[in-house]
């Protein structure tokens, strides 16, 4: 179902954003003149009288003792507050095991462990992989703490009143008029009739919608095809060699989907505004990836192209303006989106910025080293890897600060409104699942964050993840978290039709996954996730049906 765009201006970044420091980034060096900054990797000098300028003006963000602990106290009160939550949570609901066990298992970082796993200092987790080729990488998982906040976000949504009647309104602006007629859509309350309505009867009209999805999917309208593109014709694509950098990196050779997968056997709805998949590298990125590639659908459904979004400048924004977070790439892409809708932020152009996979950058707590390697772009030692600037103050002592790096030319138009959360539903997920496969159907994107299993890490050959119900509680199965951007939905009974050989879902069929590990994971990219994983293992579930133009 087609939407109508909303109009907004077009931002314009000045090209003398950094008037005042336009000197050659150098890289930091520890003499007389430029002591050691607290930033590593490439900076560039200014005077005292600009970096205060830049500072008391609010262009500049000073990286110090003192910011890094208000960053880390404020990130440990809201862990607290939502863990007690949870807490409490279970405590009331004693029968929900599975969700007991999903909170409270972690990875198995012990030395040598089946896996490979270490725990990074931030709490995230370097995991190995081995692509179709064969080459060795590794990817960054998120950590407990993005774990347990989607989590309890989640809880409260879905025991919100207001924000429950949001996605009723939602999904009913979904259902055909042709089902609101038949006698099985006399139930089926106009959502203008509900204001004031329990969360008891919000609930209950959830429900009945879901156990309908199957009836009302076959009624809606097929999607419009967008042109197929190839990767470099999306608009505002980037020109990296995509080898060490862009955000395409090391898909060379893997583009072409296996025969007995679902991407090259179904015609799924929306399967034409997906644009290419990209490689997030060995940041911990996902969320934004997954974020970027929602609007990249939801552009496509509206304007009817494909187009090439920054994650690079996205995840600048993010981490440094809207949840500043300097030495941390943890994340969720629902409240990325949201942060992003706050603030009335334009998309860049990935030419604009192109994506740095930080292919050989590792990380302690308080500090990164070597995420700019290889790259040619504006970058510093830093998860938002904004410009870095320093002054010297001493023969030993050095302060710096982070500048958002200047966007040459006109940004997007696009802008997300927020995203609306998805109920998770531990006790009744036929509810969930129901609503996200009408979402998806209708081709409002879906952003999933979950834990992810050696199941996700070893997918059988084609793209199939296999699952097993010991998992969920199995410290030697997990690998830490992960976002994805959920595309499509086949049942076990369409799939046995179609791809005979292929092995069935557990839970009556597989979600499909455009991941962000490059086109040499997987089916050309994309994984195929069976019901009883994502009901097994998913933190929380966001939908962005809209956007502004």
């Amino acid at each position: 179902m087609t939407r109508p765009v909303q109009s907004a201006g077009i931002r314009s970044f000045a090209a003398t954003a950094l008037a005042s420091v336009v000197l050659a980034a150098a890289p930091a060096a520890a003499t007389a003149q430029n002591p050691n900054p607290p930033l590593n990797g490439p900076v560039t000098w200014v005077t005292q009288a600009e970096y205060n300028q830049l500072v008391q003006e609010g262009k500049a963000f000073p990286v110090n003792a003192g910011v890094l602990a208000q960053q880390q106290q404020l990130a440990d009160q809201t862990y607290q507050r939502d863990l007690n939550y949870l807490q409490g949570y279970l405590k009331d609901h004693p029968d929900l095991k599975d969700l007991a066990y999903l909170v409270n298992t972690l990875p198995d970082t012990s030395a040598g462990n089946a896996n490979g796993i270490v725990e990074n200092a931030d709490g995230t987790y370097q995991v190995p992989l081995t692509d179709n080729l064969g080459n060795k990488t590794t990817v960054q998982m998120l950590g407990q703490r993005p774990k347990v906040e989607a989590i309890a976000n989640s809880i409260r949504s879905a025991n919100d009143a207001p924000t429950q009647l949001k996605v009723y309104t939602e999904i009913y602006n979904i259902i055909p008029q042709e089902f609101l007629n038949s006698d099985a859509g006399q139930d089926i309350i106009n959502p203008s009739q509900l204001q004031g309505a329990s969360l008891a009867t919000i609930q209950g009209l959830l429900k009945a919608v879901a156990s309908h999805a199957d009836d009302i999917i076959k009624l809606l309208p097929k999607t419009k095809k967008v042109r197929t593109e190839s990767c470099s014709d999306e608009e505002g694509a980037g020109t990296a060699p995509q080898t060490t950098w862009g955000d395409r990196t090391q898909s060379a050779g893997c583009t072409k989907p296996s025969s007995q997968g679902i991407y090259d056997n179904f015609d799924f709805s929306g399967k034409s505004l997906l644009t290419c998949v990209k490689n997030q590298g060995q940041r911990g990125t996902c969320h934004i990836f997954a974020a970027t590639s929602a609007m990249e659908q939801v552009v496509a459904r509206d304007l009817g192209k494909h187009v090439n979004l920054s994650e690079q400048d996205f995840m600048e924004n993010e981490k440094l303006l809207w949840g500043p977070a300097i030495f941390n790439d943890d994340g969720d892409g629902g409240v990325d989106l949201s942060n992003a809708a706050a603030a009335g932020y334009n998309f860049a152009w990935e030419d604009q910025w192109e994506y740095n996979p930080s292919l050989s950058g590792w990380e302690t707590k308080t500090e990164y080293f070597d995420m700019c390697d290889s790259y040619p772009l504006p970058c510093s030692d830093s998860a938002p890897q904004a410009l870095g600037i320093c002054v010297s103050v001493s023969s030993t002592k050095a302060v710096c600060a982070l500048i958002p790096a200047p966007i040459f030319g006109s940004s997007t138009p696009y802008q997300a409104l927020p995203p609306l959360p998805i109920p998770i539903a531990p006790s009744a997920w036929s509810i969930t699942t129901g609503m996200m496969k009408l979402f998806i159907a209708a081709n409002d994107p879906v952003i999933m964050g979950f834990t992810a299993t050696d199941d996700f890490q070893f997918t059988l050959p084609d793209g199939y993840i296999q699952y097993q119900s010991s998992d969920v509680h199995n410290k030697n199965s997990i690998l830490g978290g992960h976002v994805v951007h959920v595309v499509g939905y086949v049942s076990n009974s369409d799939l046995a039709k179609q791809i005979p050989s292929a092995p069935a879902g557990k839970g009556g069929g597989y979600f499909i996954i455009k991941n962000s590990w490059g086109a040499c994971f997987g089916d050309a990219g994309y994984v195929y996730m069976p019901v009883d994983y994502l009901e097994s293992q998913a933190w929380d579930l966001w939908t962005l049906p809209v956007i502004v133009d």
